[in-house]
């Protein structure tokens, strides 16, 4: 990376950092787990810092742009809660635990920071937000930190509140803000940020339980960059087969084709880049983890604890909000093992219900600013077998193919059946089977059910692809976890003199366990030479900069220009009319780059989010329903009309319905419109820009705001 690039990158890190002084007191205080806590303080630190924020920013109480303000405001909490734990008598066993632990806390900072530049040198080959769905990523980023209140305006839909999962696009600019880093550069710091709290949470979490830093380092690579078997297979059969058509690190997630199964684990999502709810929702995942590892090992329920576990699970629920089912289930399944040994008496079994249950009030209660204003486009749960055959649907991956289950989760069924077979005591044996038997339930569960979203409607083979791809990376995560934590309980220390094939069973179960392992890494050596390492030129051109707008330098000079004017001239949202398009395309490139607001922007994608789930409940097999598709095409005509209309009482009337205050004329314009009439634009307001052949016109206010 260029210096500045570098000393932004650490800017960054450090504001994180120091959201750890304010979450690490509070866990330290609560776990009773120092190094769990260590690892998880930075995380912790910045959720509940960040509710209040945002919680007031959306009762319009406080401008989320008065940055100056809001830092203050966390540095005051951090002193107050420093203040309070050094006049508190646990301070001493605070100390005591940085003196005895030193080491272990060292190397999970060296492991943090490592984890992070390390991820941003790979970026460094491929650092645009272009392709896939990073616009979208990109387009919510920005406006998340360039809001004053919450919701935002969607970026792709003037007039209208996001209806998506923004919270964790929230998190990330709040920290872009608070370290004035510029957005197209956060953007992978953000990227580079979860990754390394996933190794870390993930390594602090096997820590805890097993005090083995090889079981952690197993954990960490498991969830963060191993691959499956069923990818390995694809691999070598290519290599085997040099006639057939060669195996790329896409891959991963769809192992057929056409594939009506997503199957995406951590590792894509950190090669492909997407800055999506489900890879910001990952550490929050693991901290909900973390916690209720907490919780299963209290002897009785522990108030302040849950009062901790609440408010991330609330966070989880507003980043991602499948994570939380998924995290309930496990909290359930703990509920379930506390509550009900015989030995548990009749109070405590109601304390231990009466805490799950005031957990979940708690959850929707910190959610409500959110869930005012969402709009779910989910059609409830469906039953998969009845779906199949109310559609006549075949050869749709249903029943999941027995290659796929396998080549997928054969690796964890080996490593945990073989860990439970090495008969062993183990202290914390009991969560990891919870996890185990949580990720079995998911995985079992959607055999038989499924999420009815858009698909079920507009593209009934792909039923279950949501469901699949999103309770999938749950159960990945966790089996991840639960295999290092039996492995390290069932290999740890010497095992009793037994039977000569006995000892050959083991050793074989053994060599097959590592080469799984091995095989799972060809994914990673695969996907960094073929997404990162191939891209050395363009890297050496760039000056390894991070910078996630540079790709329109070349895409579109006259765009890039563009955005660098409006981000220096235009401090507030306002609306500007660009080229509207479909989902995938370099449609809404300035909305996703600035924060400024298209009246419309990848429609395909504005109508999965705003999916009339009521009207489409009622579609039959052949039949067409309207589900909101109409509005939002309807607007794209209206941009055709802005651009390509000769009358100017139509173009004015039609900028005023949109209170759009710039007319953006670029290359792809010109392209999509071909009856473009531009000269209209300097009758209706003033050039205020221009580059590259690309015009950037501002509506003149009289315009604007004259009365039909």
């Amino acid at each position: 990376m260029p210096a500045d690039e570098l000393l932004q990158s650490l800017i960054l890190y450090g504001v994180f950092s120091f959201c750890g002084l304010l979450g690490w007191p509070l866990l330290a205080r609560l776990l009773k787990r120092r190094v769990l806590a260590w690892s998880a303080g930075r995380l912790f630190g910045l959720l509940v810092f960040a509710w209040p924020v945002w919680f007031l920013a959306s009762a319009g109480a406080l401008d989320y742009q008065h940055r100056g303000m809001i830092a203050a405001g966390l540095a005051a909490c951090i002193a107050a809660v420093i203040g309070a734990s050094l006049h508190n008598t646990r301070f001493a066993a605070l100390k005591c635990t940085l003196k005895q632990n030193w080491r272990w806390l060292l190397a999970l900072e060296g492991t943090a920071l490592a984890a992070y530049l390390g991820y941003l040198y790979l970026r460094s080959f491929n650092p645009d937000a272009f392709g896939t769905e990073r616009f979208m990523d990109m387009a919510f980023f920005v406006a998340s930190a360039r809001t004053r209140h919450f919701p935002f305006i969607d970026p792709w839909l003037a007039g209208a509140p996001v209806n998506y999962y923004y919270y964790g696009s929230f998190l990330m600019g709040l920290l872009a803000n608070l370290s004035a880093v510029p957005t197209a550069l956060a953007y992978n710091f953000a990227l580079a940020l979860v990754f390394s709290e996933a190794v870390v949470l993930s390594a602090g979490i096997v820590l805890e339980c097993t005090a083995s830093a090889a079981a952690a380092a197993l954990a960490a690579i498991l969830i963060t960059c191993s691959g499956s078997i069923f990818y390995a297979a694809g691999e070598i059969r290519a290599l085997v087969h040099p006639g057939s058509a060669p195996y790329s690190w896409t891959n991963s997630t769809r192992f057929y084709d056409p594939s009506y199964i997503i199957n995406e684990v951590p590792s894509y999502s950190f090669t492909v880049g997407d800055l999506h709810a489900h890879v910001l929702a990952l550490p929050f995942f693991l901290l909900n983890l973390a916690l209720l590892f907490c919780w299963y090992r209290a002897p009785r329920p522990q108030w302040p604890l849950l009062a901790a576990m609440t408010i991330s699970l609330a966070t989880s629920a507003m980043v991602n909000s499948w994570d939380v089912v998924t995290l309930f289930l496990v909290f359930a399944f703990i509920t379930a093992a506390k509550a009900w040994p015989t030995a548990t008496h009749s109070r405590q079994r109601l304390l231990w219900l009466a805490a799950l249950a005031l957990s979940a009030v708690g959850v929707l209660t910190l959610m409500y600013p959110f869930l005012r204003t969402f709009q779910s486009p989910v059609m409830g749960v469906g039953f998969a077998p009845s779906f199949v055959r109310e559609y006549h649907l075949k050869d749709v991956q249903y029943p999941t193919p027995a290659a796929a289950w396998f080549g997928l989760w054969g690796m964890f069924v080996l490593a945990i059946g073989a860990a439970l077979v090495r008969v062993r005591d183990g202290r914390n044996r009991g969560f990891a089977c919870l996890l185990a038997g949580a990720a079995a339930a998911l995985l079992a569960g959607v055999e038989l059910f499924f999420v009815r979203d858009i698909y079920s409607v507009a593209n009934p083979p792909f039923f279950r692809a949501n469901t699949v791809f999103k309770f999938g990376y749950h159960a990945w995560t966790m089996l991840a976890i639960a295999s290092s934590v039996l492995l390290s309980d069932a290999y740890r220390g010497r095992q009793p003199v037994q039977p000569r094939a006995v000892r050959l069973g083991a050793a074989a179960v053994t060599v097959s366990l590592a080469a799984a392992f091995l095989l799972t890494l060809i994914y990673p050596w695969q996907a960094v030479e073929q997404f990162y390492l191939s891209n050395r030129e363009q890297r050496r051109m760039r000056d390894a900069s991070v910078d996630a707008s540079l790709f329109m330098k070349q895409e579109g000079p006259g765009d890039y220009e563009t955005v660098r004017y409006l981000a220096a001239h235009a401090p507030d949202r306002w609306v500007l009319v660009e080229a509207a398009g479909d989902s995938y395309t370099y449609h809404g490139r300035l909305s996703a780059f600035t924060g400024m607001i298209d009246p419309i922007g990848w429609v395909t994608h504005e109508w999965t989010w705003r999916f009339d789930a009521r009207s489409a409940r009622r579609a039959r097999p052949g039949q067409n329903v309207e589900t909101g598709y109409s509005a939002l095409a309807d607007r794209q005509n209206d941009i055709r009309d802005i651009y390509e209309t000769s009358d100017i009482a139509r173009a004015a009337a039609l900028l005023r319905k949109y209170d759009a205050r710039f007319v953006y004329v670029g290359a792809l314009e010109r392209t999509d419109y071909p009856k473009l009439d531009e000269p209209k634009f300097y009758r209706l307001g003033n050039l205020v820009f221009s580059s590259h052949g690309a015009d950037l016109f501002r509506i003149d206010d009289s315009i604007r705001n004259r009365q039909d």
